[in-house]
C-alpha cells in the first residue's frame, strides 16, 4: 500500500542502427532509380551508376569486363589509378586478393574485409597503395547473360557490412536488368542489319 516506482531500460542502439541502415536503403534506391529514368545508352547508364555509388562514399567504384587479355574499364567514378595498375598488371591465372579479378575468376561476389589482412601479392599491395581497405566485387548477370563486374571499394576495412553488401546486390541485379533492356531496346530499334552464319 506504497508508492512504488518501475523502471524499464531498453537497449535501441540495433534498432536505430537498423533504423539507419534501412533510411540509407531508400535513399540509395531512389537515387539509383532517379539515375536510372531516362538514360539511352549502356554507356550513360554506367556512367550514372558508378557517380551515384561513388557519392555514398566509395573511394572507388568500377563497372567493366575481365577477359583473357585483363581489365576492360566500362566506367568508373572515384581514385582509379588503382585500376590503371590492374589493368597495366595484365591477366593473370591468380587473382592476388583482388575482388574484381576474384569475382571474374569464379562468377560469383567476392569480399575482401581488409586487405592489409591478406598474404602479400602485388595487387594487394597496389591496393593498401591507394588507401583502400576493403572491397566487394559482384558479377553483372541478366539470367544466362554476363555484363562484366561491378565492383566498390573503401578506405575503412570492414566499412561494407552484411546489409551494406545485400543493398549492392540489389543495385547490381538493377544495373544488370537495366543494361539488358537498354542493349535489347536498341538492338530491336537499329536500323542495321545482323547477319548470323549458323554451322
Amino acid at each position: 500500500n506504497e508508492a512504488a516506482t518501475l523502471l524499464s531500460i531498453r537497449d535501441v542502439t540495433r534498432r536505430r542502427s537498423r533504423e539507419r541502415t534501412l533510411k540509407r536503403e531508400r535513399e540509395f534506391n531512389q537515387a539509383v532509380q532517379q539515375r536510372l529514368v531516362g538514360v539511352h545508352s549502356r554507356a550513360e547508364l554506367e556512367a550514372e551508376i558508378t557517380d551515384v555509388l561513388a557519392s555514398y562514399g566509395y573511394g572507388l567504384v568500377w563497372i567493366g569486363t575481365v577477359d583473357d587479355r585483363g581489365l576492360r574499364t566500362r566506367a568508373t567514378a572515384g581514385d582509379d589509378e588503382y585500376i590503371s595498375r590492374l589493368e597495366a598488371a595484365g591477366p593473370g591465372s591468380d587473382h592476388g586478393g583482388d575482388p574484381i579479378c576474384w569475382c571474374a575468376q569464379t562468377d560469383a561476389p567476392q569480399f575482401v574485409p581488409d586487405f592489409e589482412a591478406l598474404l602479400p601479392t602485388a595487387r594487394r599491395n597496389a591496393a593498401l597503395d591507394h588507401g583502400f581497405r576493403t572491397g566487394y566485387a559482384l558479377p553483372l548477370r541478366h539470367e544466362e547473360l554476363s555484363y562484366g563486374v561491378l565492383a566498390v571499394y573503401h578506405t575503412d576495412p570492414y566499412r561494407i557490412d552484411d546489409a551494406e553488401r545485400s543493398l549492392l546486390a540489389e543495385i547490381a541485379a538493377t544495373v544488370s536488368f537495366a543494361i539488358h533492356h537498354v542493349e535489347t531496346q536498341q538492338t530491336l530499334t537499329s536500323a542495321a542489319g545482323v547477319v548470323v552464319e549458323v554451322d
